[in-house]
């Protein structure tokens, strides 16, 4: 059964990225999928997958780093090669590029679209108090969490109890273009700012995807080469991203 909890009463400027929607929900569409109807976008429920795919799966980290193929390219234009030090599967920190690698190719809940949060408009902001990205949308609005705040701290009781084990840090996928080597992440309290992406550095990552969800297929939890359609998901999806 899907369950709609409503905020009342929330009004955002146009040049904020979220229009001025008096009224935003979030849907639980089950399987572990939670739907934006505000942003248009579906949340894994889960907010460090990675770490629970992980347990379930010993060798998930050896399937990425041999099935990868193609890398995106890194922020810091050095940091080419996936390794396992890029994952670390008992806290579920990852390097930027491992980020990238795995919800880029992750399959969840009958989807393979997953990707990491991005920001909603053109501009970006550093610091507290921004709302100008799907996950500082997330804290301040969704979750109703104070600037300075851990994400557990949120006022919306019925919002955060839609997801588990959600993180602190996290990375986005918007590379920041005034520092290279540095990729734009939402940390402790809802500050908002460029961070290091090369190897030493560990963050969570948070799978997003673009819209709504049908109704779910029967359940579909993996990582794009563990299933048994190795050649039909990698040809499909290496011919998306290069079209």
């Amino acid at each position: 059964m899907q369950r709609k909890q409503i905020l009342t009463a929330l009004s955002f400027a146009v040049g904020a990225g979220f229009g001025s929607a008096s009224e935003a929900a979030l849907y639980d569409r089950g399987n572990g999928l939670v739907y934006d109807d505000v942003l248009n976008v579906t949340w894994a429920q889960d907010g460090n997958l990675f770490k629970t795919l992980a347990k379930n799966t010993p060798n998930l980290v050896n399937n990425i780093i041999a099935n990868a193929g193609g890398l995106p390219d890194s922020a810091d234009g050095l940091h080419q090669s996936l390794t396992s030090r890029d994952f670390n599967a008992y806290s579920g920190y990852m390097s930027w590029l491992g980020a990238k690698v795995w919800t880029d190719n992750l399959i969840y809940g009958g989807y393979d679209d997953w990707r990491l949060p991005k920001f909603t408009g053109d501009t970006t902001c550093a610091g507290y108090n921004c709302k100008d990205s799907e996950l500082s949308y997330m804290f301040y609005i969704n979750l109703g969490v104070r600037a300075g705040q851990s994400v557990l701290s949120g006022s919306n009781a019925e919002n955060l109890a839609l997801f588990t084990n959600l993180q602190n840090y996290y990375w986005t996928g918007v590379e920041f273009s005034l520092g290279p080597g540095n990729v734009w992440t939402f940390q402790y309290g809802g500050y908002q700012q460029p961070f290091g992406s090369g190897l030493g550095y560990g963050l969570y990552a948070w799978a997003i995807r673009d819209g709504d969800v049908a109704t779910v297929p029967a359940p579909t939890t993996s990582w794009l080469f563990i299933s048994g359609f190795i050649g039909v998901f990698g040809f499909a999806k290496r011919a998306r991203q290069k079209s």
